[in-house]
């Protein structure tokens, strides 16, 4: 299902995952579509990590993406707990 990718992410670390994100789609995507990220097949990995190794600025950039991508989707939880406290005082 894969490995979490919001870790390094939210370090910005630019992050490289295969096609097998299903425990992670949601949050996968949204650093994909942000540019933080990348998802690769095997034949397209060391293309991939030779490209960012190579170029300092986009890997960066990336990493400031992918950064940007986990702190959009920040709280979470605290929204979840106003609505369970209005289903609850209700």
């Amino acid at each position: 299902g894969g490995q979490n990718p919001i870790e390094p992410a939210a370090l910005g670390i630019p992050v490289v995952f295969g096609p097998s994100m299903e425990n992670f789609h949601g949050i996968a995507e949204v650093i994909v579509q942000q540019g933080g990220g990348s998802q690769v097949t095997l034949p397209e990995l060391e293309q991939c990590l030779t490209e960012l190794l190579k170029n300092e600025a986009q890997c960066q950039h990336m990493g400031r993406q992918a950064r940007q991508a986990v702190l959009s989707r920040q709280g979470a939880t605290a929204k979840t707990l106003v609505l369970l406290k209005g289903l609850v005082h209700a």
